[in-house]
């Protein structure tokens, strides 16, 4: 079964909502409770890209590609990483030169400056 790039970005590639797994729950069963922001930010602080595609290894896709849509942050993230290897440049440098050069986007920012986050 061949999973293309298309299907990351439609989310019909067949992977999981998110990764790692153990967000799951917190992100379904837990969602409401009031310590879930503080949990997902525990489990995701030393989350990385090298974790990321250690899980990713391990995740079997139970349905064509293509086929059922259904929302896929990993398949997002997937998508970024693709792009950093084919641009030798990270996602958020890509994305704000897209929107910046290609789109005339020139105030929009991925995050704020130190500046404005202490306002």
């Amino acid at each position: 079964m061949n999973l293309l790039f298309k299907h990351l970005l439609t989310h019909s590639s067949g992977l999981p909502n998110i990764l790692p797994n153990s967000l799951e729950d917190l992100l379904t069963i837990d969602f409401l409770k009031k310590d879930t922001p503080s949990k997902i930010n525990s489990i995701l602080k030393e989350y990385d890209k090298e974790t990321f595609l250690k899980d990713l290894d391990k995740i079997s896709i139970d349905t064509i590609p293509g086929f059922k849509c259904s929302y896929s942050r990993a398949g997002t993230e997937l998508a970024a990483y693709i792009l950093e290897e084919v641009y030798q440049d990270d996602f958020e440098d890509i994305l704000v030169a897209f929107l910046n050069d290609k789109i005339g986007m020139t105030e929009t920012k991925i995050r704020l400056a130190k500046k404005l986050q202490e306002k």
